[in-house]
């Protein structure tokens, strides 16, 4: 399996014109994805088990390493639609990297929602500074990141939220399980009617504390455009 890079960098040849081409064929794939979840067309997936892998590691691979904050955006977006169809709130539990998952139709999706794309793609990368939240293209991105957790803490419930807090956050960045933790699982999960600003307000606040933390942790730092 190889994991997709994103970026359009020059080849080692220097030649511009391949590397333009390489970031368009990387806009026109993260928009059909975008479009083909949008649509709720995610279903043709389910039976071709390659194509599935395809899809879904090069969306997870955007959203977590794309240098476009507007491309890990539409990533996150396609992948929200796709876990809305494919994360049940019931069913049979499955144990995903310390976090108890419920499988829906495509077994595997729960383990790989958890790990490659909250872990990975929502807390991760933000909280290593890819995407400045004062920026208007990368706090759009944040936004979808906390869409795709809220997500995930409604469909999993609180196995996924304990490993939120004490795992992804705690463990992996010095978070506070209990003060931190709790609170990011709250801001992320409320319905007021400032709760999405305050959401990125707060993992904003989060993103400092675990830099600071982890000094020297490198970053891919994001543009705000596709």
């Amino acid at each position: 399996q190889v994991t997709p890079r994103w970026g359009g960098a020059t080849p080692a040849g220097g030649n511009t014109e391949e590397a333009r081409e390489a970031r368009d064929l990387e806009k026109i794939f993260v928009a059909h994805a975008h479009g083909v979840a949008a649509n709720n067309l995610a279903g043709v997936l389910v039976a071709d088990p390659r194509l599935r892998e395809c899809f879904l590691e090069t969306l997870a691979a955007a959203a977590a390493t794309h240098p476009s904050a507007m491309s890990r955006k539409s990533a996150l977006q396609a992948l929200i639609r796709v876990a809305q169809c494919w994360l049940p709130s019931v069913g049979s539990e499955v144990v995903a990297s310390g976090a108890t998952a419920r499988e829906g139709p495509v077994p595997g999706f729960a383990a790989f929602a958890v790990q490659r794309v909250a872990k990975e793609a929502c807390v991760d990368a933000v909280m290593r500074g890819d995407l400045d939240p004062r920026d208007a293209g990368c706090a759009a991105a944040v936004a979808e990141t906390v869409n795709f957790t809220r997500v995930m803490l409604e469909r999993l419930g609180d196995d996924f939220a304990n490993h939120l807090r004490v795992n992804l956050l705690g463990a992996n960045w010095g978070l506070d399980p209990e003060s931190h933790g709790r609170e990011y699982v709250r801001r992320v999960t409320s319905t007021t009617q400032n709760s999405a600003r305050e959401a990125r307000a707060f993992v904003a606040e989060c993103a400092k504390i675990a830099q600071g933390k982890n000094p020297g942790v490198a970053s891919n730092k994001c543009t705000p455009g596709m």
